[in-house]
C-alpha cells in the first residue's frame, strides 16, 4: 500500500501487542520485515518514553519495551534506590547512550531522583539522534569514542542492528578514557552498555572508580567482548581491583537472575555456546562495600 514511513512506523508499534497472538504473530512479523527492508536506516518521528523523539525505522528498541514489560528495568531501579539511600537527586554516567532512550526512560520514570545525566555516544549518526531528543538542561552530551587509553580503537559501526554500535569497524578512530573526560566529576550511578567493550571503558575510568565508588550497572555480553577483542571477564577484573565485591545479575529481559560472581566461568560458556537461549547476556550491578544500597530490594524491583 502506498503508505508514509511514519503511518507505517506508527501502525507497527500500536499493533505489536498483538503480535503474541499466533495466529497474527506471523503476519505482524512479516510486515515489518518488510517495511524495515523499504524503510530500515530512514529516520522517523515518534515518542519515546512521553518525549518526541527521532529515531532509525529498523531501531528495535520501541518494540523491545513493549514486548518484554521489565525491559531496563534495573536501570530505574539503581536511579531511584540511590537517590533513596543518599537522601538527593544523583549524577548519573550513560555510557552508550545511543539515542538517548536510556535517559528518557530515567527522566520520565524517576525525573526526580536524577539531578544531572552525563551521557557519552562516539557514533557520529547517533551522537546526532541524542542530541535532538534530548533536550532536558540536566543532560550533558559528549560526542568521544571511549576506551581504557588514549589512542586509536576501531571505529563504530552499527553491526548489530540501527540502534547501537560496537567497535569492529575497519576503521580507526581516536579514543579517549572517563577519567580523562571527568575529571572532577563524582557520579552516583554509571550505566555502561558498549556491545562488548564495557570492560576497556571501565578500565579507562579507574580513578573515577575509587574516587567516587558509584553503583555500576554494565551489560555483559561475552558474545559481543569476543566480537570487539575484550576479554569478558575484564569488567569484573576491574571492580574487583576497585573494591567492588556485591553483584546482582539480571537477565538481558530486566529480571532478576541471581546474586555473586561465583559463576562467572560457567555463564560465559552458557552465553557462548547455548542453543536454546539465542544472544543471551546479562546486566550486571556492581556495588562497592560503602553502597547502602540494599542488593535484595534491589533484586525485587520495587520502585519499577
Amino acid at each position: 500500500l502506498p503508505i508514509s514511513k511514519e503511518i507505517a512506523h506508527r501502525t507497527l508499534l500500536r499493533t505489536c501487542q498483538a503480535a503474541k497472538v499466533p495466529g497474527f504473530r506471523r503476519v505482524w512479523h512479516r510486515a515489518q520485515l518488510v517495511a524495515v527492508k523499504k524503510w530500515g536506516s530512514e529516520l522517523v518521528e515518534t515518542v519515546l518514553h512521553g518525549s518526541p523523539a527521532t529515531i532509525n525505522f529498523a531501531n528495535p528498541y520501541p518494540y523491545l519495551i513493549r514486548f518484554h514489560p521489565n525491559y531496563n528495568a534495573p536501570q530505574v531501579e539503581l536511579v531511584s534506590m540511590s537517590a533513596d539511600v543518599l537522601g538527593r537527586p544523583v549524577t548519573v554516567i550513560d555510557v552508550g547512550a545511543a539515542i538517548g532512550d536510556t535517559a528518557l526512560l530515567l527522566l520520565e520514570r524517576c525525573g526526580a531522583a536524577v539531578r544531572a545525566l552525563e551521557c557519552f555516544e562516539g557514533e557520529p549518526a547517533l551522537a546526532e539522534m541524542l542530541r535532538h531528543n534530548l533536550r532536558d538542561p540536566r543532560c550533558h552530551i559528549h560526542e568521544v569514542v571511549l576506551s581504557d587509553r588514549l589512542g586509536p580503537v576501531p571505529s563504530l559501526i552499527r553491526s548489530q542492528h540501527e540502534g547501537t554500535a560496537s567497535a569492529h569497524g575497519n576503521e580507526l578512530v581516536n579514543a579517549s578514557t572517563l577519567d580523562i573526560e571527568l575529571p572532577d566529576i563524582s557520579p552516583d550511578v554509571m550505566k555502561v552498555d558498549t556491545d562488548g567493550f564495557d570492560g576497556r571503558i571501565l578500565a579507562g575510568g579507574k580513578e573515577l572508580l575509587e574516587r567516587a565508588h558509584p553503583a555500576v550497572l554494565f551489560e555483559w555480553h561475552p558474545q559481543l567482548c569476543k566480537l570487539v577483542g575484550t576479554d569478558p571477564q575484564l569488567a569484573f577484573e576491574v571492580l574487583r581491583d576497585a573494591g567492588y565485591d556485591r553483584w546482582v545479575f539480571f537477565t538481558k529481559y530486566g529480571w532478576f537472575s541471581h546474586f555473586g560472581d561465583e559463576r562467572v566461568d560457567q555463564l560465559e560458556r552458557l552465553c557462548l555456546t547455548s542453543e536454546t537461549l539465542p544472544d543471551w547476556h546479562y546486566d550486571v550491578v556492581a556495588l562497592h562495600p560503602s553502597s547502602k544500597i540494599d542488593e535484595v530490594a534491589l533484586a525485587d524491583l520495587r520502585h519499577w
